[in-house]
């Protein structure tokens, strides 16, 4: 089945549409990725733990003592 002659594009309009649809490619992730920086979203800062897993508690020398004084 032949495409319609509305969609039927010259080389050259088919180039400018690529370039249009990577300047608008690189436009967004520049966006997206200053967008990140000044918010302060880095995935490799951010550490999430699955639901139900146990916190490790501090080592037995970072512990406080009881106090022993009455």
């Amino acid at each position: 089945m032949k495409a319609p002659g509305l969609f039927a594009l010259t080389k050259r309009e088919q180039r400018v549409v690529a370039v249009i649809v990577l300047v608008l490619l690189l436009a967004a992730l520049t966006r997206h990725y200053r967008y990140a920086r000044a918010h302060g979203a880095s995935p490799m800062t951010t550490t999430t733990q699955p639901v139900g897993s146990p916190v490790a508690s501090p080592p037995q020398e970072e512990r406080e003592s009881p106090d022993e004084s009455p």
